[in-house]
This record gives C-alpha cells, structure tokens and sequence, in this order.
C-alpha cells in the first residue's frame, strides 16, 4: 500500500519518500491541522513521516 491516512490526512509515501524529515515537515507544516499549534503540527507530521519512511538504526 503506498498511502498512509494520519489524522485524517492521506499521505503518498513514495512522494514522502523523496523528502527528508525536515523537507517533508517544512512543506506541510502550513497546510494541515491549522487548528493546532505549531510545535503540535511539527511533532505530528514527524510523525507521519516516520511512519513512512522509519529511521534507520545504526548498526552497533
């Protein structure tokens, strides 16, 4: 499945993919949630964005 619905947003991953986390948050931070803080929007579409794209963990 390439989409993920978060809040009520439906997110394309493979078009998330493409940005890095703070690209992705930047982009959208003004455009979804409006309703919310700042720092609540960030925090949330952090989250969004690692649920598509999961950091990677180093290996130890």
């Amino acid at each position: 499945m390439n989409e993920l619905r978060f809040e009520g947003v439906t997110f394309v991953k493979s078009e998330c993919a493409k940005l890095s986390r703070e690209d992705f948050i930047k982009q959208h931070l003004n455009v979804f949630w409006m309703d919310r803080k700042e720092s609540a929007r960030s925090k949330m579409l952090g989250k969004a964005y690692d649920l598509m794209a999961p950091p990677v963990k180093a290996d130890t």
